[in-house]
């Protein structure tokens, strides 16, 4: 079937993709997690939606912990890009994720990443996010605090319902918070050993344990890494109205993202404390399996050092994996 045409109606804040980001600046930092729970979120989104037919594996017992900065993100649209860019400022847990095949659920077609939780400062990337890229974006407060040592204090507020009850009333409240501690003698010295502390020595294995094998799809995936491209995984769709249990629209995607020029790289040697706030509507620390402490209010987890990075990037387009 033929897509109908867009229609662009007043105050449109969703420009036409491809888009490009420039500036962006990022801090990851690894968590530990389990792989039963993050193999539960892909099949949540994926693999039950699709019936099987898109699965995806969670490549470590890990999440990244990432906080990125955009000061200009644009289109390249012929139309919609003349008429300017955003800013945006978004805190995210990305998850290491394969493609593997329908039967097997071993053999790895494509590497790639998907963010289950997404928090963003700018409505305008968070209308574009859910419509155009299947990224479940939620808009936030997100307050920075940085010093001559770098990243000092991170804040994040967002609309949440405290405790699920036919009276309860959404407020915007603390979710994230993030502090920087001392130094640790055990960051990662270069980017390669960031990524072994992420990923292992070894060729990943499943959520069980099973090798993943690469299959031959996967030698084009590695190529296009080596160029600097990157897959996002997302889930795209849209409650039906006369249904609301229903989706009358509901697509996985996948989106590539290419690095254009890299600025500048360097480990983040300091360890920080991050804490996520207890809300029945955001249960971000059980649903990921996050290894924290349970304190009054909420969870605690530290990061030992991260890594940052500051280049430009273009999303370079995308396309439907599997729609029902």
């Amino acid at each position: 079937m033929k897509p109908a045409r867009y229609v662009v109606r007043g105050g449109e804040q969703v420009h036409a993709h491809p888009y490009f980001a420039d500036r962006c600046r990022v801090h990851a930092f690894a968590a530990d997690a389990e792989g039963e729970a993050l193999g539960k979120v892909c099949d949540r989104d994926f693999a039950e939606p699709s019936r099987g037919r898109i699965r995806l594996e969670p490549l470590a017992n890990k999440v990244l912990v990432v906080l990125a900065r955009f000061d200009a993100i644009g289109s390249t649209d012929p139309v919609d890009g003349p008429k300017g860019v955003v800013e945006e400022t978004d805190v995210a847990f990305w998850i290491p994720v394969a493609q593997v095949g329908r039967w097997s659920g071993r053999t790895v077609r494509r590497l790639g990443w998907y963010m289950p939780w997404i928090f963003v400062d700018q409505t305008w990337a968070v209308i574009a996010g859910r419509e155009s890229f299947g990224l479940p974006k939620q808009v936030a407060d997100i307050a920075i605090e940085e010093d001559d040592a770098g990243l000092a204090s991170l804040r994040v507020a967002t609309e949440v319902l405290h405790r699920y009850d036919p009276k309860s009333l959404a407020q915007r409240r603390h979710l994230l918070t993030l502090r920087r501690e001392h130094e640790s003698p055990s960051a990662p010295r270069d980017l390669a050993t960031f990524g072994r502390g992420m990923l292992g020595r070894r060729w990943p294995a499943g959520r069980h344990g099973q090798r993943l094998w690469p299959g031959p799809q996967l030698l084009g995936t590695l190529g296009s890494a080596l160029m600097g491209r990157s897959s996002l995984f997302g889930l795209k769709q849209f409650r039906d109205l006369r249904r609301p249990d229903r989706a009358c629209y509901q697509a996985v995607v996948e989106t590539t993202c290419r690095v254009r020029r890299m600025h500048s790289h360097r480990p983040v040697a300091q360890r920080y404390r991050l804490t996520i706030a207890d809300h029945d509507s955001h249960r971000i620390v059980p649903e990921l399996g996050l290894h924290a402490r349970r304190i009054d209010g909420g969870h605690e987890l530290e990061l030992d050092g991260g890594w940052f990075a500051a280049f430009d990037f273009d999303f370079e387009g995308g396309r439907e994996l599997w729609r029902a």
